[in-house]
């Protein structure tokens, strides 16, 4: 390498995160797997250091130098599966996205394929890490409908947790919004966490969706429908102030669609179906069920109007 090149040098997996093949988690797995050659020879360490002038490849493929970096959020409509990678799926998320100037985008963690509602699309690692790591605690919250009502004491052990396979499965917070219908916070989001904490509960869940990632909302976009993330909406779903120096990293970069498929511009007006966050709405008038007691530290939440509390 170069000596004028090692000042721009990066460990292999950002590389390969910012050149827009995947987060650096996925990256790092693609490299241990031996997916991944530099200047020809097979590399398995995520932190091999690469410069410019490395020719680099992913399962046969060069990779280009760092892109300009795509946020798009999408409405997933329920029976679409958000991989890339299954050749068999006949309904893929990102089908549904169609950009005039080709991007490889991946999605920033996953909903299942019955499950519907808002999810992330990108081509930026970094971002999707910071999305999904379970150390920044990035609020997910989801509507859920179940078969039958739950007691008082199964919402509780919701956010008690409840082993699974060798896993704990918890929820951040739970409240009641209808008979059969509930509010679920997770901080985490571990593989189909909450059909497996309804199923352990002897429940069925009926229709799951993604309301909210952060303070960021799904709002007016319909099932099937994306639009382009504004640096206001990078703001929210990091749970950041638009002022945070940190969005500096995150620049927006529009890219023209080849049609139109976004919602009405009211993105972030409130929904009936969190009407059940108030106290006079939620059923029996009690507070959500919460995993931590007002004593522990706690990331920033979604600003609250005293009103209603709904997310803003």
């Amino acid at each position: 390498m170069k000596e004028t090149e090692k000042t721009t040098e990066m460990n292999l997996t950002k590389r390969l995160s910012t050149a827009g093949i995947a987060s650096r988690r996925k990256a790092a797995e693609l490299i241990k797997s031996g997916k991944v050659t530099v200047n020809g020879c097979v590399v398995t360490n995520p932190a091999t250091p690469v410069g410019p002038s490395d020719r680099i490849r992913v399962e046969g493929s060069s990779v280009a130098g760092e892109q300009e970096h795509v946020y798009i959020m999408l409405n997933k409509p329920r029976g679409y599966v958000c991989t890339n990678e299954d050749p068999h799926a006949k309904k893929k998320a990102i089908d549904l996205i169609s950009l005039r100037k080709p991007v490889r985008l991946f999605s920033a963690g996953r909903l299942d394929k019955d499950s519907e509602g808002l999810i992330i699309f990108t081509n930026d690692g970094d971002f999707a890490e910071r999305l999904t790591h379970p150390r920044n605690e990035i609020i997910k919250t989801y509507a859920l409908s179940a078969e039958h009502p739950f007691t008082d004491d199964e919402l509780q052990q919701m956010v008690d947790g409840i082993e699974d396979n060798g896993e704990t499965l918890s929820a951040e917070e739970v409240w009641q919004t209808g008979k059969r219908k509930y509010m679920i916070l997770l901080a985490e989001g571990k593989n189909r966490e909450i059909r497996r904490i309804v199923e352990a509960l002897g429940n069925r869940t009926k229709r799951l969706e993604r309301m909210a990632i952060g303070n960021l909302r799904r709002g007016m976009l319909k099932p099937g429908e994306w639009r382009f993330m504004t640096r206001r909406d990078i703001a929210r779903i990091l749970m950041l102030e638009e002022e945070d120096p940190l969005l500096e990293r995150f620049s927006v970069k529009r890219h023209t669609p080849v049609r139109r498929k976004a919602g009405t511009g009211n993105e972030n007006r409130p929904r009936p179906s969190f009407s059940g966050r108030s106290g006079k709405s939620r059923r029996h008038g009690a507070e959500p069920f919460s995993g931590r007691s007002a004593a522990q530290s706690r990331p920033p939440r979604r600003p609250r109007s005293p009103a209603n509390g709904r997310i803003e």
